[in-house]
């Protein structure tokens, strides 16, 4: 595990020297905190939207980041227009459905995107990944279901559906819970880092998606899904430590990615290679 660890603090130094911009087709309600993430680890955000500068945009990001939280349908022809500039230009693109286990419109145009853009990265919590599967789920709203969550009991079934979904679509599949799953075919990694306020902060899980966005740059993809999962737990747990709720957990979050070492990722890394 020393070597993924290695390719990790790479990673983050990397991002930190390079400032790669990355262009992010998020939803309003977390597009602040994205670019913010994104700002704390050295990258440089973008949220173009408009149909006359997405092309522009797009083809001088080192990768893109589709969040479908909050569609319209402009932001839906946006988000197939720059998906497909970024797809012909070899740009790596990031997925995040969410609520793709909520209603039948997002889980339609999820669809659409993995079949139109093929994504690179699918970053999801696990009701979202299994309505990609068209498996069924009692997801409602954004929210994993609570017969989703990833636990030491259900890890080597929802191993599989993640494993299942990345060799169909070619991707790097990430399924976000109490245990990360990082599935790349048929090479799986468990991520035991983060505590639960992670999931009492809105956004977690779209700022997780753009921090894979910035570290996705490096070209390694499978490290880096890796290494946003990581490095986000990581955050979490130090923020966790000298909180007084989930007001300053967030502001602290900011600054433990910031202020990230590699010292910190070797000492509190808790990643598995899984099989």
């Amino acid at each position: 595990m020393c070597e993924m660890i290695e390719k990790i603090t790479a990673i983050v130094r990397q991002t930190k020297q390079n400032s790669p911009l990355v262009h992010c087709l998020t939803n309003p309600l977390t597009a602040n905190d994205c670019a913010n993430i994104l700002l704390a680890v050295g990258a440089r955000p973008i949220m173009a939207q408009h149909l006359n500068e997405i092309e522009e945009i797009t083809i001088k990001a080192k990768a893109l980041v589709i969040n479908i939280g909050s569609l319209t349908d402009t932001i839906i022809e946006s988000i197939f227009l720059s998906g497909k500039i970024a797809k012909i230009n070899h740009i790596p693109i990031i997925f995040d459905p969410v609520g793709a286990a909520g209603s039948t419109f997002r889980k339609e145009i999820s669809k659409k995107i993995l079949s139109e853009l093929t994504p690179n990265i699918i970053r999801g919590n696990m009701s979202e990944i299994k309505a990609l599967c068209d498996l069924p789920t009692e997801a409602i709203g954004v929210d994993a279901a609570p017969s989703d969550n990833i636990t030491v009991k259900s890890t080597a079934h929802f191993a599989k559906i993640a494993k299942t979904l990345s060799i169909k679509q070619n991707a790097v599949v990430v399924a976000t819970g109490q245990t990360d799953i990082i599935a790349h075919h048929h090479t799986l990694y468990l991520v035991n880092n983060g505590v639960s306020m992670l999931s009492q902060v809105t956004g977690t899980g779209c700022m997780c998606t753009s921090l894979t966005g910035a570290y996705c740059s490096s070209g390694d993809y499978l490290s880096a899904a890796v290494a946003a999962t990581t490095i986000m737990g990581i955050a979490g747990e130090l923020s966790q430590l000298s909180c007084t709720g989930i007001g300053s957990f967030k502001s602290l979050l900011f600054d433990n990615l910031y202020n990230i070492s590699d010292n910190v990722v070797k000492e509190r890394s808790q990643i598995i290679e899984y099989s």
